[in-house]
């Protein structure tokens, strides 16, 4: 529930910030800086950055904070920035594309997508669509051992392949679309779906996508 009150004030502040961008880039990145910092502090953040992004290109980047908690270093634009769960952004956007193009519904299920393995699969995974994957709401636990199909030497979409195959044997630790529950273990299974759909692995669709073109 932090996690997503924290996501929630982040996007509407952002969302402010890109109004006043639209108007006048100085405003915006002096209402950036006040979002920031009061997101920040509300959630006891060692620091926080960020900047907005159009297709003009990217504002000022806004830093506010200290590099480490407990310490009075502030960081800056130039630190090194752990960059996580970017890549469930750009799953969302295939995914989109695929739906906008008609190969796929937000109301897709496994048993559809897979219909291979759905003998296999406990009847409410069957059930499990599209949307519950990408809203955490699937019924999937966190993660798995990741490392156990690093360890296999495979390829990325074969690594991801072998994830399904387990993923069709686990039970849900609750009904599809009751819980939210954040799931990275989700979102590698939405991408798999990418995969299924297009035929190509992400790395590729993510490449050859057509949002990301001007």
């Amino acid at each position: 529930m932090r996690r997503r009150d924290f996501l929630h004030s982040l996007i509407s502040s952002l969302a402010l910030s890109q109004a006043a961008f639209a108007r006048n880039q100085s405003q915006s990145a002096t209402m950036l800086s006040q979002t920031f910092e009061a997101t920040r502090q509300k959630y006891n953040l060692p620091s926080l950055a960020g900047t907005i992004v159009t297709s003009k290109g990217a504002g000022e980047i806004i830093v506010t904070g200290v590099r480490k908690a407990g310490t009075d270093v502030a960081v800056t634009a130039n630190d090194k920035w752990h960059l996580g769960s970017d890549g469930k952004v750009m799953t969302t956007c295939l995914l989109a594309t695929l739906i906008e193009a008609k190969r796929l519904k937000w109301e897709t299920t496994m048993d559809e997508v897979f219909p291979e393995k759905a003998k296999t699969m406990a009847p409410e995974l069957q059930k499990v669509s599209l949307l519950h994957l990408l809203s955490h709401r699937a019924g999937l636990p966190s993660n798995l051992m990741w490392h156990s199909f690093v360890e296999l030497g495979k390829s990325l979409k074969e690594q991801r392949a072998a994830v399904i195959e387990q993923v069709a044997t686990i039970k849900l630790n609750s009904e599809p679309g009751t819980k939210y529950e954040y799931s990275n273990l989700g979102y590698v299974v939405a991408g798999a779906i990418a995969e299924k759909i297009s035929g190509q692995s992400w790395e590729e669709c993510v490449l050859s996508a057509e949002w990301r073109r001007p």
